[in-house]
């Protein structure tokens, strides 16, 4: 939907049958969700069409479950991952590279191959956000264990690089959008 503030009326622009979250990326509006009801499709960030046609165009095939994402002040695409049983990591886009697939109907989408790996994730990820002083913050859950919020480090790679800013360790708590 779309707000006009100075009349308050809303209007549909698009529908994206299980989205997740959305983010402004130049002239782009992305989203991350499904674009279908079948659970078993990948999860993936789209481009959103808002011409009513909803032929949302798919930018990043993540998989695993949708979580939530952020564009940097420079155009970076950040994602944390959200499997059940696979490895999770933290991810960066280049804001060249996705500006390369925007401008280019007929470009093919991107992967987390694409990306740099910026830290390895103990459990799923939920969300993250990046401030305009390049601090990547993000939070992962474990139905069974420590929900974490955490700050990257700025090491990229293999291994937990992170710092760890608050835990919440009742079975009742679960960390959401940042």
């Amino acid at each position: 939907y779309s707000l006009n503030i100075a009349t308050g009326v809303w209007q549909m622009m698009a529908i994206l049958p299980a989205n997740f979250d959305l983010e402004f990326f130049n002239n782009y509006i992305l989203v991350s969700g499904l674009n279908s009801g079948n659970w078993g499709d990948p999860n993936c960030i789209f481009e959103l069409d808002t011409s009513g046609n909803n032929n949302h165009r798919k930018i990043i095939e993540t998989g695993g479950s949708p979580a939530g994402f952020s564009v940097s002040h420079d155009g970076d695409l950040f994602y944390g991952t959200s499997f059940f049983s696979q490895p999770n990591a933290l991810y960066r886009w280049n804001h060249d590279d996705i500006e390369a697939v925007l401008g280019n109907v007929n470009a093919d989408f991107m992967t987390s191959d694409d990306a740099s790996k910026l830290t390895d994730l103990p459990d799923a990820a939920y969300d993250c956000e990046a401030d305009e002083a390049d601090n990547i913050a993000f939070n992962f859950n474990n139905f069974s264990a420590e929900k974490v919020l955490a700050n990257w480090n700025g090491n990229a790679g293999s291994g937990y690089n992170f710092d760890t800013l608050a835990l919440a360790s009742d079975t009742a708590d679960w960390l959401t959008m940042l």
